[in-house]
């Protein structure tokens, strides 16, 4: 099954490729993406709260005062090889070096993630190009002391 190809066709259909439009033809038993969906009303309803949860905890926001006054994210989430993604609120993270590594390494990666999107769009050239180098180079750098520092 090409997935690319299966949600092509459910736009054609419907003028519009919407995550409504894909589940209404994922539905059909006989649809080639009927099997990506969780069909067992339970373990869905568990899912959906699970992602509720993680919209909440999202939402929440904090003030820090280092220097200026700036309301920011509550908690960070911090992604680990084979680990579920957890959350942690951002002044445990500030002051853990260990866990500020991790927000800058999980940033690098965010970072080659979206210069490889703009080199398949033909879009990573110039000014975009170099300043995302240097932020790559300062992220890259600033994770490396704190983990030293860890």
């Amino acid at each position: 099954m090409d997935l690319v190809q299966e949600l092509l066709s459910i736009q054609d259909k419907y003028g519009e490729l919407t995550a409504a439009n894909v589940l209404k033809e994922a539905t059909k038993k006989r649809h080639p993406l009927h099997n990506y969906f969780d069909w067992n009303e339970t373990d869905a309803a568990k899912k959906w709260r699970l992602h509720q949860a993680n919209k909440l905890i999202v939402r929440a926001k904090v003030t820090i005062t280092p220097h200026e006054e700036k309301t920011v994210h509550a908690f960070v989430s911090i992604n680990e090889e084979d680990m579920p993604a957890r959350f942690v609120h951002v002044p445990d993270a500030i002051s853990d070096n260990m866990l500020a590594a991790q927000i800058f390494e999980q940033l690098e990666k965010r970072i080659e993630r979206i210069e490889m999107q703009l080199a398949a769009m033909k879009q990573l050239q110039g000014a975009t190009k170099d300043a995302l180098k240097q932020a790559k180079k300062t992220i890259s750098k600033r994770a490396k002391t704190l983990r030293k520092a860890s």
